[in-house]
């Protein structure tokens, strides 16, 4: 089985920070986890560096996914979410990005 990462870049709507926060953690990192071939999920914050770096998404998710057909599977995660077995979340700036890697290489740790 193929593994993939995919990178979601967000940000929440401005004032709304913890209602987004409470949403991805709380509900919407479950429904994504419940899709097939989603294995994993971990959410980042950028770090603020001095001098401070400008930066359009604040947010990152990496979620792991294991399939032959990376493709398919995110048909699949967007026809969840067009069911509404993903659920949708105010919160969530529209700017939204999200991005499919293929893994190229072994993972290697020290």
């Amino acid at each position: 089985m193929a593994k993939h990462l995919l990178l979601v870049f967000a940000n929440p709507v401005e004032g709304q920070e913890d209602e987004f926060n409470a949403f991805y953690d709380g509900t919407h990192l479950k429904d994504m986890l419940s899709a097939p071939g989603v294995v994993a999920a971990q959410r980042f914050r950028v770090t603020q560096l001095d001098p401070p770096q400008v930066v359009r998404h604040h947010y990152l998710t990496v979620y792991e996914l294991e399939t032959d057909d990376p493709g398919t599977t995110m048909l699949e995660l967007y026809d969840a979410n067009a069911r509404g077995d993903i659920q949708p979340f105010d919160a969530l700036d529209p700017d939204a990005r999200s991005l499919v890697f293929d893994a190229i290489g072994e993972r290697q740790t020290s």
